[in-house]
């Protein structure tokens, strides 16, 4: 069974989505558009984005688990240059050993969220809290028809030379 999101994330979704907002890819799918119905979900992109921070933020194991089961599909597919996982297993694992390579930091976004459609782009950065982070990536990701990730497909703009 699916955890429900919980009640602020649910709030945000509903008051900030529903007039259909689309001038700063705030609204996923609104119902009454070409190819849409009023089931299907509308999503906000900030949430998502924000949600995806969060569960990369987690360092409690079973925390980053429950995150990842609210924000990711089951079948998630990740690609970066430094990885290629799948399913919620293999996205805990890739976030535990981003945890273990550098402790203590802490990942934020960096800039707007973008999206249209099913998809969202945004900037993140990672290192120490309150400091400019040596590491800047720049994501996309799907959402399924759930308004889950769906695929995330990764790209590093700054990274530390060793």
């Amino acid at each position: 069974m699916r955890p429900s999101l919980n009640p602020e994330v649910a709030r945000l979704i509903t008051s900030e989505v529903i007039d259909g907002r689309r001038d700063r890819g705030e609204a996923g799918v609104v119902p009454g558009e070409a190819g849409t119905s009023a089931e299907e979900i509308i999503m906000d992109f900030d949430t998502v984005a924000a949600q995806y921070i969060t569960a990369f933020n987690a360092t409690d194991a079973t925390e980053r688990k429950a995150f990842i089961g609210e924000v990711f599909a089951a079948d998630v597919s990740y690609v970066d240059p430094m990885a290629a996982v799948a399913g919620h297993d293999g996205v805990d694992a890739f976030i535990a050993g981003a945890h273990q390579q550098f402790p203590g930091w802490v990942f934020s976004l960096l800039g707007p969220v973008d999206g249209h459609g099913a998809q969202a782009r945004f900037t993140w950065g990672l290192g120490p809290a309150g400091e400019e982070p040596p590491v800047v990536g720049f994501d996309v990701v799907v959402l399924d028809e759930e308004g889950r990730i769906a695929q995330v497909l990764g790209f590093l703009d700054k990274v530390p030379s060793a």
